[in-house]
């Protein structure tokens, strides 16, 4: 190959890039946060959480008007959210790939006045246009209110795809 054809292919490798950060990724770079922008007092079993105010986003494939990750490309992801259950509240998640559970969390404060917050961390290998979202437990109803006061701290869901 001349040095013509390799400075070309090159070009194009270095096409298939981005620069995030100060180092070069492929596109296949997934990572989202985002979180609740307000409290949410009506939970019942089954109800997607929908954290609406999308901070991060690479790769579109998070969803803030449903509250649903679909995979781009296949591969080990990871997952992480956090909930706030208030006064006198009782609030159970899970984490769902398509109809699977696959972690969940809760968020007890029934027996104090104060707010109590919960995490959880899920990594899962999984296939391209896969589902991943986070709801109320199945049966076990909540009690109270989710809670998430931005500034202070918010109810939040994120996931970025391992390299």
């Amino acid at each position: 190959m001349t040095s013509s054809g390799q400075d070309r292919s090159f070009a194009v490798e270095t096409k298939k890039k981005r620069i995030i950060n100060g180092g070069l990724y492929t596109t296949h770079v997934v990572a989202f946060y985002a979180y609740l922008s307000k409290s949410d007092g009506s939970l019942g079993l089954h109800h997607t959480l929908i954290f609406d105010r999308v901070i991060t986003n690479v790769g579109s494939s998070y969803n803030h008007h449903d509250g649903v990750f679909t995979a781009p490309v296949s591969g080990v992801y990871v997952f992480n959210w956090n909930i706030y259950s208030g006064f006198h509240g009782d609030v159970v998640s899970e984490l769902m790939v398509n109809s699977d559970r696959k972690g969940g969390i809760q968020s007890d404060s029934l027996t104090v006045t104060e707010d109590h917050g919960s995490s959880g961390s899920v990594v899962v290998d999984i296939s391209q246009g896969d589902i991943v979202f986070i709801r109320t437990h199945s049966t076990h109803s909540p009690s109270g209110s989710l809670v998430s006061s931005p500034g202070l701290f918010e109810s939040s869901f994120s996931g970025w795809r391992l390299q």
